[in-house]
């Protein structure tokens, strides 16, 4: 049998609208983001090789330098008046949300329960998307052309899924839903860790080469050119980067909530009538919305939407 559930095209229209919005977002806050560092960096060696030249050359190199910080402050003024990252931060929290909104709905999670009519389970899961759309007003111009406009808020699939018995939705769940959200989660923090190792080894390993730089520019005074200014640039341009990144953080965010899914994992087995399974759906999507939550958190973005699918 085909596993439902496992394509972006089987969940709502506002999932898919949001996330490619929100990936998007965040892919031109970090294209801008290292063009404004490599601008302040080729601005800094510019300035220390004009340095070391006699006129003409050394005006020109000066020119380069200044067109260089001329480039960085216009890039950072775009980043700041387009705030790609807002984008990107609203945009994940609705996806998230509506993720987490959809499996419960398909599980039959309350308030989305199975005893309800299909047409009462379907107006509540409208009405919880209405509630997370308008906790984000004016995201919708976020989304334009991101999906197709013919897409459903509920899918075939989704209906679908609902309708299955114990035995296949727990089928459904686990692999699609709990164990491809554990893996994600670990795999994440092992990257986020071997990223944050890397990064430092190479900020020391650009200390160290400035020192010993500096201690031979000290002692052979023929050197036209000091070395020592471009090198912290490019130590400096690689701290901000690994802090806009936050591996740390994140690595250890996302061990801990994958080990928690872990623990959850061992418990489907033994779940064995249709409430207990909903109160263990309950809990998987409550350590999801609770790893996000801490993410909105470090970002300081409003955690309402976050809280929706738990306040009833």
């Amino acid at each position: 049998m085909t596993v439902l559930m496992k394509d972006d095209k089987h969940f709502p229209k506002l999932y898919r609208g949001s996330d490619a919005a929100s990936n998007a977002a965040q892919a031109d806050h970090f294209k801008l983001q290292r063009a404004h560092l490599v601008c302040l960096v080729l601005a800094s060696l510019a300035g220390a090789i004009a340095s070391g030249l006699q006129a003409p050359a050394k005006g020109v190199v000066s020119v380069i330098a200044v067109i260089f910080i001329l480039g960085a402050l216009a890039i950072f003024w775009i980043i700041r008046s387009r705030r790609n990252d807002k984008t990107w931060f609203d945009c994940r929290a609705v996806a998230e949300s509506v993720k987490t909104a959809t499996w419960r709905f398909v599980i039959g999670v309350p308030p989305f329960q199975r005893s309800l009519s299909n047409n009462e389970a379907e107006k509540a899961f409208i009405d919880e998307l209405k509630d997370i759309r308008n906790a984000r007003p004016g995201m919708e111009i976020k989304m334009l052309g991101k999906i197709e406009n013919i897409a459903d808020e509920i899918t075939a699939e989704m209906r679908t899924v609902r309708k299955f018995g114990l035995a296949t939705r727990k089928k459904i769940y686990l692999e699609t839903r709990l164990i491809n959200q554990k893996n994600w989660y670990l795999n994440k923090a092992s990257f986020h860790k071997q990223e944050a190792t890397y990064w430092v080894k190479a900020v020391v390993v650009l200390h160290i080469l400035a020192v010993g730089l500096g201690i031979a520019y000290v002692t052979c005074l023929g050197w036209p050119l000091n070395p020592i200014p471009t090198i912290v640039a490019v130590a400096g341009a690689l701290l901000t980067w690994t802090q806009s990144k936050r591996h740390d953080e994140l690595a250890q965010s996302y061990s801990m909530a994958g080990q928690e899914l872990v623990e959850l994992k061992s418990l489907v087995d033994v779940k064995k009538s249709d409430k207990d399974f909903c109160e263990l759906v309950k809990q998987v999507e409550e350590a999801c919305s609770r790893e996000h939550t801490m993410w909105c958190a470090r970002r300081e973005v409003k955690v309402q939407v976050l809280n929706m699918a738990r306040k009833r």
